[in-house]
């Protein structure tokens, strides 16, 4: 009993390699390929069975048998390959056109998705900063005061444009003396904010739940996340910690998250506290949060992408020939759908290429610029009209190859006519569509009475040369 359950799991084992086999091999061949090596089983079978209790060698020779059929199935499928390559029918169509669009654009949108410069810049694109010199004239020990003397100079220089924002806040950086417990003394950049800075920026800060409140009520220092992670180790536990502050004392409230390194300054931490003077020769920004409103009304970023796109679509005609083609007098338009639906390819593939050219011209600028930089934008303005521009470019010379039944690449060129009847006869090259719908004619010089490349076509007639093996007709 053993040895038969033991025959009939070999066997079963056996027909397992033969059928995964014969997934390798062509479908119109897998059934008799699959018969024929399952009949020779058969007879290494009944050779295994009368020597199985005596000698290992004839399973070794069913394993063999079974293990060389993978290599018959590889050579039967690389001779297939060879006449008919995989693929062949979909290249040069609009389908993998599309496709090859539609892959560029969500690898950009991907990228956009895992750049930290992006995620800086979708933060800090409402916010803008300027300068504080109507505020350097002005100093008090009310933060509140000061805080109304920041918002009403602000909006005294915007005019109109200040209703575009919700909140106003300042800073102004100091060089100060640092000392505590946690780390050596040393010289940082510090702000000295408003008490509403981090709520008019919306930046998240960290470890503010594990802060003591006490009767005290020394400053608040808000710690920027590089040197936390610097000069504190960047341990979890630090908010609470008293830091000693040129000539006060404070304590840690926390931490800021990364995207405050864009702000201008590049300061290492943030004292807010509202009693400390304003020297006159601190350098101080004022803050302001652009409402939803007023972002769209200050140009967002993708303002700058679509300049370039519409220079680009001006300069184009300079680069390339625009004209798509004409029907030659002595020959039949296609039918309207079939004219419609070119016309909604190409529609389509410039669809898909200006959000292309949106994310990355945005993925360029985020990478190479700050989004605190006065060079914002010029990176991706530049990019955008490139990228637009040849783009496009590559788009038309694509449509002006493409069979305006079928939109399979014309292929096959051919030189047609002599040079010295160029101003006689027609000369130039000629393409015709493999599946046998057209021939497009591409005049070598333009000439007043062929200037643009020409469709021609072809009728029913011409089915015979272009039939496929099965005796089928590839006209429809």
């Amino acid at each position: 009993m053993i040895i038969s359950a033991l025959r009939i799991a070999v066997h079963s084992v056996h027909l397992g390699l033969l059928r995964t086999a014969s997934l390798l091999i062509p479908v119109p061949r897998r059934s008799e390929w699959l018969r024929e090596w399952r009949t020779e089983l058969w007879y290494v079978m009944r050779e295994c069975s009368s020597e199985f209790t005596t000698s290992p060698r004839p399973m070794r020779e069913a394993v063999a048998f079974c293990l060389g059929a993978y290599q018959d199935a590889f050579c039967l499928r690389k001779r297939s390959w060879q006449k008919h390559p995989p693929f062949s029918a979909a290249w040069g169509g609009a389908p993998l056109c599309l496709l090859v669009l539609a892959t560029g654009l969500f690898a950009s949108w991907g990228i956009a998705l895992l750049s930290p410069g992006v995620r800086a810049e979708r933060e800090m694109s409402r916010i803008r900063i300027y300068p504080w010199q109507l505020l350097q004239k002005h100093s008090g020990p009310d933060d509140r005061a000061l805080n109304v003397i920041a918002e009403e100079g602000v909006k005294a220089s915007l005019g109109r444009v200040q209703r575009y924002f919700d909140g106003f806040a300042y800073y102004w950086v100091t060089h100060e003396p640092i000392s505590s417990k946690a780390a050596p003394k040393t010289q940082w950049i510090v702000a000295h904010a408003s008490s509403d800075l981090f709520a008019v920026l919306q930046f998240p800060i960290r470890f503010t739940l594990r802060v003591p409140e006490g009767p005290d009520q020394l400053p608040r220092l808000v710690l920027s996340d590089e040197t936390w992670k610097r000069d504190f180790g960047g341990d979890p536990r630090i908010a609470g910690t008293e830091v000693h502050v040129g000539s006060v004392n404070a304590k840690v409230g926390g931490v800021a998250c990364a995207d405050s390194r864009n702000l201008p300054g590049h300061v290492n931490a943030w004292l807010v506290d509202g009693n400390s003077e304003i020297g006159t020769d601190n350098a101080g920004f004022v803050v302001g949060h652009l409402t939803p409103y007023g972002y769209f009304q200050m140009g967002p970023r993708w303002v700058v992408s679509l300049l370039g796109i519409v220079l680009a679509f001006l300069a184009l005609p300079g680069i390339t020939c625009v004209a798509i083609g004409e029907y030659g007098s002595d020959s039949r338009k296609p039918p309207l759908t079939r004219r419609l639906r070119f016309w909604a390819f190409l529609t389509a593939k410039v669809s898909l290429l200006l959000p292309f050219v949106y994310l990355a011209s945005l993925d360029l600028d985020c990478s190479f610029v700050q989004p605190s930089s006065h060079f914002t934008g010029y990176v991706q303005f530049s990019s955008s009209l490139l990228l637009s521009l040849f783009g496009l470019r590559w788009i038309l010379r694509d449509q002006q190859r493409r069979c305006p039944v079928c939109l399979r690449r014309m292929a096959h060129p051919a030189e047609i006519g002599q040079p010295a009847r160029t101003l006689l006869a027609w000369k130039g090259t000629e393409l015709v569509c493999a599946r046998g719908h057209a021939l497009l004619h591409i005049p070598e010089i333009p000439t007043s009475w062929f200037g643009e490349q020409r469709w021609v076509c072809l009728d029913p007639s011409w089915q015979f040369l272009f039939a496929r093996p099965g005796g089928t007709s590839s006209l429809l």
